[in-house]
Formats: structure tokens, C-alpha cells, sequence
């Protein structure tokens, strides 16, 4: 029983290492792209995480209105 568990442990263990490696390469092609940038990214003690991206409204485009009697 014991070795079973350690297996699993290791095999966890390299999951997670292939996990963070996809997990880098997926930031590295969206930044590359533009569509995160680095000030997205925070540090965290075990690794990195992306802060949602909030688009800003934009601006309707308000026409000069004309005078009603002119």
C-alpha cells in the first residue's frame, strides 16, 4: 500500500510540473498575441495568475446638436 501511494504521489507530483509547463507556455502565446499583458499577471507564491481584463466603455460618438429654430 505504501508504494502505491508514493507512486501516485510521484505521478501527481510530475502531472502538476507538466501542468504549470502547458500552463506558461498558454501565458507566453497570449502575450506574444497582445492579448494579456504583463501588467495582467500577478505573482504568487506558487507561480502566477491573470487578472481579468475590463474593457472600458466606449465613448458613444455625440453628434453637435443643431439648433431647433435654425
Amino acid at each position: 500500500m505504501d508504494e502505491l501511494l508514493r507512486e501516485l504521489a510521484r505521478l501527481n507530483e510530475l502531472n502538476n510540473v507538466r501542468n504549470d509547463y502547458a500552463k506558461t507556455l498558454a501565458l507566453l502565446r497570449a502575450l506574444k498575441a497582445g492579448t494579456v499583458t504583463l501588467d495582467n499577471v500577478t505573482m504568487t507564491d506558487d507561480g502566477w495568475q491573470v487578472a481579468p481584463v475590463i474593457e472600458e466603455p466606449k465613448l458613444a460618438e455625440v453628434e453637435d446638436p443643431q439648433p431647433a429654430d435654425a
